[in-house]
């Protein structure tokens, strides 16, 4: 998304970001994070239209130019082995779905048409597997341990896979 991302599409003032064009064909209103609004406004300046992460020569990236190579390398740096654009989006989805997000929110924030697409991006880690377990154990009245042991979460890596973090 970001290879398209135009100045013209970014409303500021709403905080909000509308793609002129998608690959299902529908433009959904985004909201844009305060955090990423306020760097947004320091980079802008005083540009109204083009594109908002050109290449040298002024125009869009290439596929795979802007994005993956330097993703990779950054996953690299610190021991992901293959890390994508694709697994990140698998980790955005699984990291709201995990903290409480609603799927047809994160179908709406990736884009979706198919709420069945979404479902695919979010991973089950065995952590959320068994703290969901312990919820309904305890809404059926059984004692639940105060300390669930967990295991480190989960990112995406090698083929499509998961690799194990350091948990802090």
């Amino acid at each position: 998304e970001a290879l398209g991302a135009k100045w013209e599409h970014l409303d500021l003032r709403r905080r909000t970001y509308q793609p002129g064009k998608t690959k299902a064909g529908k433009a959904p209103i985004l909201p844009v994070p305060d955090w990423l609004a306020d760097y947004l406004k320091k980079v802008k300046g005083k540009r109204t239209e083009g594109w908002m992460f050109p290449s040298e020569d002024s125009e869009p990236h290439r596929v795979g130019c802007f994005t993956s190579k330097p993703i990779r390398r950054a996953g690299e740096k610190v021991g992901i082995v293959n890390l994508t654009p694709h697994r990140l989006r698998a980790t955005f989805a699984t990291l709201h779905v995990e903290a409480g997000t609603a799927l047809p929110k994160v179908q709406k924030m990736l884009g979706h048409s198919d709420i069945t697409t979404t479902m695919r991006y979010v991973e089950d880690s065995t952590a959320g597997l068994r703290e969901a377990q312990a919820q309904v154990a305890e809404a059926m009245g059984f004692r639940v341990r105060s300390k669930i042991p967990t295991e480190g979460k989960t990112k995406g890596g090698k083929d499509g896979g998961k690799v194990k973090t350091k948990k802090t």
